[in-house]
C-alpha cells in the first residue's frame, strides 16, 4: 500500500482502491502504508474496484513479489516479444512458462493470465508465466 486513507480507499503502487465493498478474509487489523496486499477487482474509470483484499503478511511461505494481471492481449509484438495487457506492458522471453498454450498461440484478443515480476520503475511486467484462458 503506497498511498493510505481508509481500509475503504488506498493506494497500491500508483493504482487507487475502491475497497469499500471488498471482502478481507483475513481481516482489516493490519492494513495501512506499507502493508503487501492482493487485491482481486475490476477497473473502472481508472479505479479498481476491489471484490477481495488480502493481507500478504498472512501468507508467508508465498511470493509476495509476484504480480498477476487477467485479460485479453494487445499491441502485440512478436520482434519485441511483448504485448499491452490492462494497460501494462508485459515482456515475454525464454524464461517463460506457457500453460494451455505456447508463444506461438499469442494473438491480439487472446484471454491470458500472466503472472511476472515488475521492473524497477513499474512501467513493465516481466512474465514468468503466462496461461491461456477460454
Amino acid at each position: 500500500v503506497t498511498a493510505f486513507t481508509s481500509t475503504a480507499a488506498f493506494t497500491v503502487n500508483g493504482v487507487v482502491v475502491d475497497a469499500s465493498a471488498a471482502q478481507f478474509p483475513d481481516g482489516t487489523v493490519g492494513l495501512r502504508l506499507g502493508t503487501q496486499v492482493e487485491v482481486e477487482g475490476a477497473v473502472v474509470n481508472g479505479v479498481l474496484v476491489a471484490r477481495k483484499v488480502e493481507l500478504e503478511e498472512h501468507h508467508a511461505g508465498e511470493d509476495r513479489h509476484r504480480f498477476e494481471l487477467h485479460g485479453s492481449v494487445g499491441a502485440l509484438d512478436t520482434a519485441a516479444r511483448s504485448f499491452v495487457l490492462r494497460g501494462v506492458t508485459v515482456t515475454y522471453g525464454a524464461a517463460t512458462q506457457w500453460q494451455r498454450g505456447s508463444e506461438a498461440d499469442l494473438a491480439n484478443g487472446r484471454r491470458v493470465e500472466v503472472r511476472g515480476m515488475p521492473s524497477a520503475d513499474r512501467s513493465r511486467l516481466a512474465a514468468t508465466r503466462i496461461e491461456f484462458e477460454d
